[in-house]
C-alpha cells in the first residue's frame, strides 16, 4: 500500500504534458484491474456472474476514461474518439 502512495511522487515523469503534477486516475485503475481480473475468472471458471461483473467494470472504465483530462489509456482509435 505504501508503494502506491510513494511511487507517483518518487518516479520521474514520462515526458507527456502535466507529467510532474499529473494526478493519478485511481478510479480508472481500479475499474480496469477489477474488470480484467473478473474477465479472466469468468473465462477460466465459466462463471456468468463474473462475466457480467467484468462487462460492467470494463464499460465503467471506458466511461471514466472518456471524462479524464489525462486518461490511463487514450481512447482514440485511428483519429476518432470513442
Amino acid at each position: 500500500m505504501l508503494v502506491l502512495i510513494v511511487a507517483p511522487m518518487a518516479l520521474p515523469g514520462d515526458g507527456r504534458s502535466g507529467g510532474a503534477g499529473r494526478e493519478f486516475d485511481a478510479v480508472g485503475a481500479v475499474a480496469v484491474t477489477a474488470g480484467v481480473l473478473s474477465l479472466v475468472y469468468a473465462l477460466t471458471e465459466k462463471s456468468w456472474p463474473a462475466g457480467v461483473a467484468a462487462a460492467v467494470l470494463l464499460v465503467g472504465f471506458v466511461l471514466v476514461e472518456r471524462r479524464q483530462r489525462l486518461p490511463l489509456v487514450p481512447l482514440r482509435v485511428s483519429g476518432r474518439a470513442l
